[in-house]
């Protein structure tokens, strides 16, 4: 059996659906021969004001001792106080890194940021946009990632995925797990 670390924030805690996440969705979709586990924590960022790093699920995703790990963390630097574009670069990299050095030796998957609605007012969709999307995938493809671009896959979906403009609904999180079970497959 494979285990599967799912990384992120509240679009992989699953915030905002009523009965699921992506990583539970995931689950489903590949069956028995994994175990996939939700690591995800509302308003984790990588440099701002709730930095993945500094929460004990940082060592307890990496004490689950993962054969792929699925690190979708970036969305919540979008937000205005947050955002620092060379703490974001150098703190993306460490955690990629952080990951890939487990004793497992895992397959490092970095998932883009999604799509956003342009007129939230609490995230800067310029910032996600042409700032956090192509450091992900530029630092994804220097530590030899495979890029699952979550942001293209989100662009023209239906606006009865998200329930806020930022968070998902049921079928928006069922979307999202099947665009990354089929990369992983």
């Amino acid at each position: 059996m494979k285990k599967i670390a799912c990384i992120g924030d509240s679009l992989t805690y699953g915030h905002g659906s009523k009965t699921t996440s992506y990583p539970t969705a995931m689950q489903e979709l590949l069956g028995n021969e994994y175990e996939i586990k939700n690591f995800g924590v509302n308003g984790a960022c990588i440099s701002g004001d709730l930095p993945y790093v500094s929460l004990s699920v940082y060592q307890t995703s990496a004490a689950f001792q993962p054969d792929i790990v699925v690190i979708m963390l970036g969305t919540n630097d979008a937000k205005e106080y947050n955002w620092d574009e060379a703490a974001f670069a150098e703190g993306f990299a460490a955690f990629v890194e952080y990951y890939q050095n487990l004793s497992s030796e895992p397959n490092v998957y970095v998932v883009t940021s999604p799509r956003i609605d342009t007129d939230t007012d609490w995230l800067d969709y310029e910032v996600l946009q042409n700032k956090i999307v192509p450091l992900q995938k530029e630092i994804a493809a220097q530590h030899g990632c495979t890029v699952i671009n979550m942001n293209a896959a989100t662009a023209d979906v239906p606006k009865s995925y998200y329930n806020d403009g930022v968070h998902f609904t049921d079928e928006g999180y069922r979307f999202i797990a099947e665009t990354i079970a089929n990369t992983i497959r």
